[in-house]
């Protein structure tokens, strides 16, 4: 009968060992490098091959700890899988693991900022780029922006928007809008699992109706035939050059005044198109 538990802890750190491998029992070896390093090797028969499975060095793991790890790699062995391949595979599912934890980690607001980054260049310029970005931030990020993605709850939103929702009411439109964007965004990248159009459409009769709160008022229209006169009266008035030349513009090309005031050259610059 093989002899088993050769080893002592006196003499696997003797400092005179010469390099070799050194057997203690139940295939586990002590193994001394030339250069005076040790550490523990499993030695195995699987199918007629024998593998050599590295358990590591005896800094890290004791006599004592190396033969329990030897137990556990025998009880895998007799079950008829092969330890190595066994090992690799738990490191590569412990992996996985840490990477959807990883992915499931990522906060609201750095999704937004991800989803921002990756879009930026979609909007008309980048004032529109920046203020899409800042609604969230004013309004989102201080509730929830902290909380990983998969983690905001109807809850979280309701408790952004309520403060704006009749008070500001398109701003808070927009910003319902934009939260959604950025869910959605994350439920595609797999940092979390989305909420389905009920989800959000219970968030929606959760908030007080603000349709009053968004009705626009327009502004009295000038007839055609004034049109002449009234650019006339604008072009003597003591407005501002600016004023008077946005004006004009508005009436001629039939721009939003919101999109004017907002213009950038690059919008306007014949010779860049």
């Amino acid at each position: 009968m093989t002899k088993q538990k050769l080893l002592t802890d006196p003499a696997v750190r003797a400092k005179d060992k010469p390099p070799g491998y050194y057997l203690d029992g139940h295939g586990l070896y002590l193994q001394v490098s030339v250069s005076g390093s040790r550490s523990w090797i499993f030695r195995y028969t699987l199918n007629k091959k024998t593998r050599e499975m590295g358990m590591g060095s005896l800094d890290d793991f004791s006599l004592a700890e190396a033969r329990e790890r030897t137990r556990r790699y025998r009880q895998i062995l007799a079950d008829g899988h092969d330890p190595i391949e066994h090992r690799r595979e738990e490191k590569a599912k412990l992996q996985a693991s840490q990477l959807e934890a990883n992915r499931r980690g990522i906060t609201f607001a750095d999704c937004a900022k991800e989803y921002h980054e990756t879009n930026k260049d979609d909007w008309k310029n980048a004032k529109h780029a920046a203020q899409w970005i800042n609604t969230l931030s004013a309004y989102a990020f201080p509730k929830f922006g902290d909380l990983p993605v998969g983690e905001v709850t109807r809850e979280h939103m309701r408790a952004a928007l309520l403060p704006i929702w009749k008070e500001k009411a398109e701003t808070a439109s927009r910003v319902l809008q934009r939260i959604r964007t950025v869910i959605n965004h994350a439920a595609a990248m797999g940092y979390c699992d989305g909420l389905d159009s009920e989800a959000w459409d219970q968030l929606k009769k959760s908030l007080p109706k603000n349709s009053k709160q968004r009705v626009v008022e327009h502004h009295a229209s000038c007839p055609y035939s004034e049109v002449g006169a009234l650019l006339l009266a604008v072009s003597r008035s003591t407005s501002g050059d600016v004023v008077k030349l946005a004006f004009a513009f508005i009436v001629l090309t039939a721009a939003r005044s919101g999109e004017v005031r907002n213009a950038v050259w690059e919008e306007i610059d014949l010779g860049l198109r």
